[in-house]
């Protein structure tokens, strides 16, 4: 596999170009995130708790409904 890779790397040289990221930062502006907080509907709460039911063990279940 190491040959192989060696090999690729050889072949690929003059054709890809490997630069890492610092080449892009004085042409591309600053990286943005941004969070939203949505409540969900009554049928997505539903199927939540359906998701959550069917596949928590008995114990679980036992924790989750002291806390509803």
């Amino acid at each position: 596999m190491v040959r192989r890779c060696h090999v690729l790397f050889h072949h690929l040289k003059g054709v890809v170009d490997r630069r890492d990221y610092s080449v892009l930062i004085n042409s591309i502006p600053p990286k943005q995130e941004y969070v939203l907080k949505v409540r969900l509907t009554q049928v997505q709460c539903g199927l939540y708790r359906y998701f959550l039911d069917s596949f928590m063990d008995g114990e679980r279940k036992h924790l989750l409904a002291d806390y509803q």
